[in-house]
């Protein structure tokens, strides 16, 4: 199980950075996990990885899909920049990724930016991939 869908009341170290991701924006919509919100669980998982808890601390999808639904959005598709700052402030989170992945012909492409929370016109863009496995392209925005 990957650490980011731990429990819901792992506690983030006082110092670290608190990361939100919902799901990708992606052209697939409809019922179930799409494409957008697969990307999002494994970048979820990629991103906890690649940090240690004291210093990035991820918002695990058990605190997110519970705002989201209570506030009656689809727990399976991208939020507007608006929304996502609503929600990051919400969960208490520093910063959130914004990301759109696509299918193509060879694989997927995929790009982000981590956003800050308090000023979402601060973007870092964390680049552009493209891979024939999602999970290849998600790796080379989390370097």
């Amino acid at each position: 199980m990957p650490r980011s869908t731990g429990p819901i009341n792992k506690a983030p170290d006082k110092d670290a950075t608190q990361i939100m991701i919902t799901s990708f924006k992606s052209v697939e919509k409809g019922p179930g996990p799409t494409v957008g919100s697969k990307a999002a669980e494994e970048m979820r998982d990629k991103v906890d990885r690649a940090f240690p808890p004291k210093q990035v601390y991820v918002v695990p999808v058990e605190r997110i899909d519970p705002q989201l639904i209570a506030s009656q959005f689809p727990t399976t598709e991208a939020l507007e920049p608006h929304d996502a700052k609503a929600l990051a402030t919400m969960l208490r989170s520093d910063e959130y990724i914004a990301g759109e992945i696509s299918k193509t012909a060879t694989g997927f492409r995929a790009s982000a930016d981590l956003v800050l929370t308090r000023d979402i016109a601060a973007r870092q863009p964390l680049g552009m991939a493209e891979a024939p496995k999602m999970g290849d392209a998600l790796n080379v925005l989390v370097k």
